[in-house]
């Protein structure tokens, strides 16, 4: 059978499309945040409802007034444990609420000894992480406030996505791709307010994270080498 000319080129651009889609384009090199700028990405996350709110983000307004699909608490949680414990994307949507110890909102800021157990990593490994301060307060106020508008009988997972969501998994766990349009989009607005190039952190992504905790641990274990 005679293909037309028109018949041709329509399936000529759908190879194309075909071989562009399966082109594998090597990952961007990780960054390390600098001090100034995990201080100001912590400000942002800080006052995150802001930007969520339906009218005016100058004026923070009553939780009633957020966007449907916004869970700003959720979103500030998830950037402080990937800070806290460099875990990496697909290790932080697998965590389940049993394997945060303690994980009752009123425990949280003062448990010292928070750590999520049982992480599952590469080649099938588990371990413990500990939480930092910010993370054990950003985990309180998630459970606390966000978390119980996603919750059903069947939710096991920590970090949920939003019970209206269409497709939402039964666990209601939080797709992985989506932790990298949380970050670019938290990203843009901390860019947005910052004057100095240098401050800029865009696009920001889950292992830009998992590399500052990894260089400051590294620097930590440097400085207690040296105190020996």
């Amino acid at each position: 059978m005679l293909l037309s000319s028109r018949d041709v080129a329509v399936q000529a651009a759908s190879e194309l499309q075909t071989a562009i889609r399966h082109i594998m384009l090597p990952d961007p090199e990780p960054r390390t945040l600098t001090p100034q700028q995990i201080l100001s990405l912590k400000n942002i996350c800080d006052r995150l409802e802001r930007f969520h709110l339906k009218q005016d983000r100058n004026r923070l307004e009553e939780r009633s007034k957020l966007k449907s699909y916004a869970r700003p608490l959720r979103d500030r949680a998830m950037v402080y444990v990937l800070l806290s414990t460099g875990l990496r994307r697909e290790e932080l949507v697998n965590i389940d609420l049993d394997q945060l110890v303690p994980n009752a909102p009123d425990l949280l800021p003062t448990a010292r000894g928070a750590r999520i157990v049982k992480v599952r990593g590469k080649g099938k490994t588990e371990g413990t992480v500990y939480l930092s301060a910010d993370a054990r307060n950003a985990l309180s106020d998630y459970l606390q406030h966000e978390r119980p508008l996603d919750e059903t009988r069947e939710t096991k997972a920590l970090f949920l996505s939003v019970i209206t969501q269409p497709k939402r998994k039964p666990d209601g766990r939080i797709h992985p791709r989506r932790i990298n349009g949380i970050l670019e989009e938290i990203g843009k607005w901390h860019d947005a307010e910052q004057k100095d190039e240098r401050r800029k952190i865009s696009p920001l992504r889950p292992y830009d994270l998992r590399h500052t905790f990894l260089n400051e641990l590294a620097k930590k274990s440097v400085s207690f080498v040296e105190d020996l």
